[in-house]
């Protein structure tokens, strides 16, 4: 049963489903996943049986948040709390030593136990839903029959399962491979699964190398070779022998899927179709295997990066065979000569070709045969846009800023703690803003060129402040857009009762000029990451209107006229390469934690956390100018118009994910 799972009836059913001991498929950011409550083991049972996973193989167990870790650990070694501050919520897993007397079906018979906080704001609602009614944890591997590809999509559990399991629907999922797993039960951590965080950056918050698995090493999820198998047969090939294969095939009625970066295939040969359709790798294996059912041509898909795609792409490519026998290499394909053509070919020669080829329901250029899949390392970060992307000489944002005391009790600003959303994008490529640089980086490279207050107009100006750079874009840079909601204000403030039509066209070309900045920067060299415009909508300043009003129409205006500078942003930038531009839905991230404020830590979304007798602007805010119960991450708004630093939290982890995520 398929239920939508951003309607709130549908989150409570799937809790109490939970709670009773039965089994919900939900949306994770890394695939979805099969649930059942982690401290009953009938229920846990019931996840082996139905998809078949051997009953000693380790479920992960998902938690509403950090503090429910403690209901599954004995203890939390310093490296696994670490992880935990820097990564969670997100695509990472940690395994540690389990409490005894809980889990012990989730943990496959082991004391130890792996734990994930999910990012996905329907995970973390229903498990916020599920931990009211006693449910403490939930263990879920992905939602699919054992070894099977993962599902990226509501429909593919649907498929596996049927109709009758209950599956909360949250859209396709933003990273589409399984979760990191490091083990901190041991004297040194070790990565057990890589996923989306790449190793440097989990060693740089551990602070010591991570070791390799040992035979002594807890068994973990998603790591039997029997993991990731497509029905369909794949072969691995260097990108030179991908090509000649094709070249001497032509126009063949072999029924094919071809994926690769470099190698185009031959007019008329099956290639995968799905890349618009589908942008996630388990779904792009998915779409592979049916791409080989019949004859397609279009675009290839991306099938992940770095060493999770290989060690994912890699068993897929083996035999059953070797799956089960546990062989760690894919066997060798017999090197092609180039230069001849299919009908060219001895007749003993064409049948070698044709086993090859027949025996394969996909052909991929493996990475390391000369076609590699390098992750987007930025060499900096520039910002443009409005005040949500500002910081002062002095450090200070537009939102809560944090004060520390010293051993005597001065409070000074700390422009680190509180971040906003491009602090903690650049921080995460190991940048900061010269604005905000406590060690004293030399020469910081990274630069805001954002105004308070700065409209779509606007950017022109900021984008030749860098233009006049000697060095102007290149390849390398992360370029940010977040501008449009002083546009959105502006039309508000005109309407006369008559004129919505005319407001809804005017951001709708607002909109457009923002895309046609981002195909600017694009055309210069960079790899640009624009934010959709922030709903004012669930402001406090339309709570304030529509009081004023006496109606809802002033939220309804802002909600119209939101989506319609949205809708022209979308329009212009649609033609654009994913290699260039990725776009960050700010307006559906706000929508969300307006709607599900429990998920994110927040207990009101209404409000202002700022008390403006204290601080007449937002800048000027402090965790010490606060309204009684407000701290900087427990509201939503931090002014009537301008998001908190809890906000701008989440608003980063978001950035962080799209900038990772996209082929840039």
């Amino acid at each position: 049963m398929l239920l939508a799972g951003d309607d709130h009836a549908a989150l409570e059913r799937a809790a109490q489903a939970l709670a009773a001991g039965q089994l919900v498929a939900f949306p994770t950011e890394t695939v979805y996943g099969l649930g059942a409550r982690a401290d009953d083991d009938v229920a846990v049972g019931r996840i082996f049986s139905l998809k078949g996973r051997p009953s000693d193989h380790p479920l992960i167990v998902h938690l509403a948040d950090a503090a429910g870790a403690e209901s599954f650990a004995r203890t939390l070694p310093a490296v696994a709390r670490r992880l935990i501050e820097a990564f969670w919520p997100g695509p990472l897993t940690v395994i540690v030593p389990r409490r005894a007397g809980i889990a012990a079906a989730a943990a496959g018979g082991q004391d130890t136990i792996g734990l994930r906080c999910p990012s996905h704001p329907v995970a973390r609602a229903l498990l916020s839903a599920a931990q009211r009614l006693g449910v403490p944890g939930v263990a879920a591997p992905s939602a699919n029959r054992f070894g099977r590809i993962s599902p990226t999509r509501a429909r593919h559990v649907v498929d596996e399962f049927g109709d009758e399991l209950l599956v909360l629907d949250g859209g396709d999922c933003e990273v589409g491979i399984e979760s990191s797993i490091v083990d901190c039960s041991g004297p040194a951590p070790a990565l057990l699964r890589p996923g989306r965080i790449p190793r440097d950056r989990i060693e740089a918050i551990a602070g010591v190398p991570l070791v390799e698995p040992g035979s002594d090493s807890p068994r973990a999820s998603g790591t039997l070779e029997a993991h990731y198998a497509p029905r369909a047969k794949l072969r691995l090939m260097p990108a030179a022998t991908l090509n000649t294969a094709l070249q001497m095939l032509g126009d063949s009625a072999l029924k094919l899927a071809v994926y690769s970066r470099r190698v185009a295939p031959a007019a008329g040969l099956a290639a995968d179709a799905a890349r618009d359709a589908d942008r996630r790798g388990a779904s792009r294996a998915r779409a592979l295997r049916n791409a080989a059912r019949t004859r397609r041509t279009g675009p290839g898909p991306d099938l992940g990066r770095g060493a999770a795609a290989r060690c994912r792409v890699g068993r897929r490519a083996r035999s059953s065979h070797a799956r089960r026998g546990g062989l760690n290499v894919a066997a060798p394909l017999p090197t092609l000569s180039t230069g001849t053509s299919m009908t060219s070919l001895a007749p003993a020669r064409r049948r070698t070709l044709s086993a090859l080829l027949l025996g394969a329901a996909a052909l991929l250029a493996s990475c390391g045969g000369g076609d590699p899949i390098v992750p987007f390392e930025p060499v900096r970060v520039l910002a443009f846009g409005d005040e949500n992307s500002v910081l002062t000489p002095e450090g200070r944002k537009y939102t809560v800023n944090t004060l520390i005391a010293d051993d005597q009790g001065v409070k000074t600003l700390n422009c680190q703690n509180g971040g906003i959303w491009v602090q903690r994008l650049a921080a995460d490529f190991g940048f900061v803003f010269p604005q905000c640089n406590p060690d004293n980086v030399a020469n910081p490279p990274s630069r805001i060129y954002a105004t308070a207050g700065a409209k779509v107009a606007d950017l022109e100006a900021q984008i030749r402040q860098h233009l006049d750079t000697p060095d102007g874009f290149a390849q390398k840079d992360l370029v940010t857009l977040l501008v449009g909601q002083h546009d959105v204000l502006e039309q508000y403030a005109l309407y006369d009762g008559n004129n919505a039509g005319l407001l809804l066209d005017r951001v709708y070309q607002a909109g457009l000029t923002l895309a046609a900045q981002v195909k600017r920067i694009a055309d210069a060299g960079g790899k640009v990451l624009v934010s959709t415009v922030p709903d004012l909508a669930y402001s406090p300043f339309a709570v304030a209107e529509n009081a004023a009003a006496g109606n809802n129409m002033p939220a309804a205006l802002l909600a119209a006229l939101t989506a319609k500078f949205n809708e022209g942003l979308r329009v212009g930038i649609a033609g654009e390469s994913g290699a260039e531009v990725a776009i960050m839905l700010t307006n559906e991230l706000i929508e969300t934690m307006a709607k599900f404020p429990a998920s994110y830590g927040m207990s009101n979304v209404i409000a202002a956390a700022c008390d403006k007798t204290l601080a007449p602007t937002v800048d000027q805010c402090t965790t010490d100018t606060l309204v009684t119960g407000a701290t900087a991450n427990n509201h939503l708004w931090a002014d009537d118009t301008h998001i908190s630093a809890g906000a701008h939290l989440y608003l980063g982890s978001l950035a962080v994910t799209r900038a990772r995520g996209n082929p840039f």
